[in-house]
């Protein structure tokens, strides 16, 4: 089904596997799209490692314009600590995301000592066992009051699955040990449990979500009451009229010509 781009306020992209490859070098049809919409558009990325300033960064060496507003979750997440005061934690994930997290002025406290608090931001740069058994310890003796995963993603579709953050936070806290309750508050910060204000995003703007996860982007959409435009190459039978699939951008541009 045609769509036509004039008829939104608002375009919400996705960023790896939509706009850029694993390179960060731009995929067919996005720098056409940007060039078409970037002022009126929001790049959300699923990823608890980077900021949207740092991303933008990196992006700006491939590409010559970029949507007006770069968001990540882990933006979301350092807002959501400093909106609840929260300035001390343990941490899963990189070193460099520890060193971020501590210039944010957030105290990464070492798995021996007393937090009531983990963040799940990345896949560890390294000590990844010792540092799954310290979160196991912590979660079997009861010391933590709420575990916060910035990353929601649990799936890398078709030709990019893997392993992610989102796969070992469900290992790790997921009714272990076998029969025993969880006692601690979960909270995913990113696509698709985004809201409006996650973003300053005005009520009544008519909003289109571009993406290639229909987990997380088609489930974000749904969450904004939006529209959404799938990209994939396999053959998807969506019966959402709300849904439109392309197996690209450069699809999606030449659709609507």
């Amino acid at each position: 089904m045609p769509i036509k781009l004039s008829n939104y306020q608002l375009i919400i992209f996705d960023g790896f596997g939509t706009l850029y490859d694993k390179d960060l070098l731009p995929l067919p049809g996005a720098i056409d799209l940007l060039n078409k919409i970037g002022n009126q558009s929001i790049l959300f990325s699923n990823v608890g490692s980077i900021t949207g300033d740092e991303l933008r960064e990196r992006l700006a060496k491939n590409f010559n314009r970029l949507p007006s507003r770069i968001i990540t979750s882990l933006d979301i997440l350092l807002r959501y600590l400093k909106k609840n005061d929260i300035n001390e934690i343990y941490h899963y994930g990189g070193l460099k995301t520890a060193e971020l997290l501590t210039k944010s002025n957030i105290s990464v406290v070492p798995f021996e000592k007393e937090s009531d608090i983990i963040v799940f931001t990345s896949l560890p740069s390294e000590n990844w066992i010792k540092d799954s058994q310290s979160v196991l310890k912590l979660i079997n003796d009861n010391k933590v009051k709420q575990v916060i995963l910035a990353n929601p993603d649990r799936l890398l579709p078709g030709e990019h699955v893997g392993i992610n953050i989102g796969m070992m936070f469900d290992v790790l806290i997921n009714n272990w040990p076998i029969n025993k309750r969880n006692t601690f508050n979960v909270l995913e910060l990113g696509k698709p449990m985004l809201t409006k204000s996650d973003m300053d995003i005005k009520d009544g703007e008519k909003i289109l979500i571009i993406g290639d996860n229909n987990i997380t982007d088609g489930g974000l959409a749904k969450n904004l009451n939006c529209d959404f435009s799938l990209i994939s190459k396999d053959n998807i039978d969506e019966k959402d009229q709300r849904i439109n699939v392309f197996k690209s951008l450069a699809d999606l541009m030449n659709n609507e010509k």
